[in-house]
């Protein structure tokens, strides 16, 4: 008796990849390289630090030259650059907004719209609404909006 041909296949386990080196590396830009090395993004944490610029990869895990399984994951360390100073925004309703203003613009504050209304029995020059409002924490970069009297 004939039996038919039987092909036995044997596994040598699964497909292995080695893993480069990402740091340096925009994490913006990494998504071609992990498709091209079979590869996918794993979990992606931040970190302020002034020894790198924001959007840089600073560490990865696996590290470099890892043999690793396709399609595994690889998760980031990603600078967010130096922390930048808050402040609280004061109360200025009620002060000069020449005099604001030019203390604002002095020491780096960005100032917003300035728009003028009318404000029954107010002097004009006199600021009667801010935003952000007294006590709002702010950083340099926020812009700055008040209503002054005219």
């Amino acid at each position: 008796k004939l039996y038919g041909e039987v092909r036995v296949i044997l596994s040598a386990g699964q497909e292995k990849v080695i893993i480069p080196r990402f740091v340096g590396k925009n994490v913006q830009n990494i998504n071609e390289l992990l498709q091209e090395y079979q590869l996918r993004k794993g979990k992606i944490s931040y970190v302020h630090t002034g020894r790198y610029a924001a959007g840089k990869i600073i560490a990865q895990s696996p590290p470099p030259e890892a043999e690793v399984a396709v399609n595994s994951a690889i998760s980031f360390l990603v600078s967010q650059g130096e922390r930048e100073k808050s402040y609280l925004m004061p109360d200025l309703i009620g002060h000069h907004a020449n005099r604001v203003v030019r203390w604002l613009q002095a020491h780096d504050f960005r100032i917003g719209d300035i728009r003028y209304v009318y404000y029954e029995g107010l002097d004009s020059g006199i600021i009667i609404k801010q935003f952000p409002p007294q006590g709002y924490k702010i950083q340099k970069r926020n812009l700055i909006t008040l209503e002054v009297s005219k």
